[in-house]
């Protein structure tokens, strides 16, 4: 190994603290941005739908992390010792695994019972679309073989977070009306799914760019960590495929966002104002030839978060320019 190599794995050591904790905070700020998109495409639709606005009751939502079992499960697997006691959170900072676990449990039971309260104030597809997207949280890092272990994950964790928590703000928001609900008489025994192929239709579609810039962030930390993963024997999907087919899909990931807003746009789905996001396509370009120049280094992760918060941004500032719009 050169001497500059050396030189420059011990800065990419010594930063990596920090970089670990702006990612984290990233990571943060675009979850909140898929909130808002979700609740601010409810907002346009009851506007599409009523030209009209009323007000609806509140709405009182949870943020899950699952870092916590994601580095729970990571430190007990890990066959690493650098990885175990120098980069993951628990061996770096002298934690109790204990602790770590029990506090765990106890988010998973405050989750639930948020989850019931909320279901006894909705409907048991709530409970349904909850129990779905919590069971694939825990078990992506969680068990013998855990989601994030398979070359599985980017589907999981951008169905997941991108589909299934947007899908039920959408429900919570629009409950009573047509767009999809789940009957359920015991007595009977009998249980009726229904909905609106359409509205599912749109709400699928508008959830896309979620999914795609949300498995990017798995995507882009698999492609940084692909030696790392190997060590520890996480055979994910870049390990199948190799980092420059892996960077190739990342790019086109990114660019389907805009071909799903164009496609839309085209079908009535969205109105203009949603071309907005098209003005962040040569700063996300951008981002990616930087990705794919930094690959391997730690810093090349940053730069799937910028592009999810700047695109999802975006696509706020777009749908509440339409309901704007809409309302004058």
């Amino acid at each position: 190994m050169s001497q500059a190599k050396v030189d420059r794995y011990k800065e990419e050591k010594a930063n990596r603290k920090k970089i670990l904790a702006k990612e984290k905070r990233k990571r943060i700020a675009g979850t909140i941005c898929g909130w808002l998109i979700a609740l601010l495409i409810v907002g346009w639709a009851g506007y599409s739908g009523y030209n009209a606005y009323e007000k609806s009751r509140p709405i009182k939502t949870i943020y899950a992390d699952l870092d916590a079992i994601n580095n729970y499960m990571d430190y007990e697997k890990a066959h690493s010792e650098v990885y175990k006691y120098e980069e993951n959170v628990i061996g770096r900072r002298n934690l109790s695994p204990v602790l770590i676990r029990n506090m765990i449990l106890a988010m998973i039971a405050f989750v639930f019972v948020i989850g019931v309260i909320l279901t006894i104030n909705t409907g048991w597809l709530l409970l349904l679309m909850g129990f779905i997207c919590c069971f694939i949280g825990v078990f992506y890092t969680f068990g013998p073989i855990p989601l994030s272990r398979m070359p599985l994950g980017e589907i999981f964790s951008g169905v997941t977070m991108g589909l299934g928590i947007f899908a039920m703000v959408v429900y919570v928001n629009t409950f009573g009306s047509d767009v999809y609900d789940l009957t359920v008489n015991f007595s009977s025994g009998q249980f009726a799914l229904v909905g609106n192929l359409w509205a599912i239709a749109a709400i699928v579609l508008a959830s896309l760019p979620l999914v795609f810039t949300i498995a990017n962030i798995m995507l882009a930390n698999n492609l940084r960590d692909l030696d790392r993963d190997i060590e520890n024997h996480r055979y994910t999907l870049v390990f199948y495929i190799g980092r420059p087919a892996g960077t190739v899909l990342f790019q086109l990931l990114m660019y389907a966002c805009y071909f799903v807003i164009l496609m839309g746009l085209l079908s009535g789905i969205y109105e203009w104002p949603i071309l907005v996001t098209f003005l962040t396509l040569p700063i996300v370009k951008k981002h990616l030839d930087q990705f794919k120049q930094t690959l391997p280094q730690p810093i090349s992760f940053s730069y799937s978060i910028k592009n999810m918060v700047l695109f999802n941004a975006s696509y706020v500032l777009g749908l509440l320019l339409t309901i704007i719009m809409q309302a004058i």
